[in-house]
């Protein structure tokens, strides 16, 4: 994902249709975030631009945390200490709804990450359950 334009520091993300529906994602923390016209499968068989035919839908790549691949040449061997994910626990609290056309995404989306902190409490407690919140109608 990162070779597609990955976006860091990344709270929300809406996409619409032409209809004006669509999808809302929002995270917290902040997420990592890639959309791309194609699939990782598409982009991994074409040798060359011209061979990659974009589908009728998008694929979209949403991450935590995403550790750099190498230094700053091919004989390095390890990525800079501020670009690692070590190992540890970690918490990420990721919503999914749908966006009404017409509706605010910034208002819409505003208002789940502030629901978020109380999702991310329950999740550490081990009683966060996969229900769905309201959605629009």
């Amino acid at each position: 994902p990162s070779e597609n334009g990955l976006r860091v520091g990344v709270e929300w993300l809406a996409m619409r249709d032409d209809s004006g529906d669509g999808v809302l994602f929002t995270a917290v923390p902040q997420m990592k975030v890639s959309v791309s016209a194609f699939t990782p499968e598409q982009l991994h068989a074409a040798t060359h631009d011209h061979e990659l035919v974009p589908d009728d839908f998008w694929t979209v790549c949403l991450d935590h945390r995403h550790m750099g691949v190498g230094g700053d040449d091919s004989w390095s061997r390890t990525v800079y200490e501020q670009y690692r994910v070590p190992a540890g626990r970690y918490e990420w609290a990721m919503g999914v709804r749908p966006l009404a056309r017409g509706e605010d995404a910034d208002v819409a989306a505003q208002n789940a990450i502030l629901d978020a902190p109380a999702l991310v409490r329950r999740m550490a407690t081990g009683i966060a359950t996969a229900e769905p919140t309201a959605t629009a109608s």
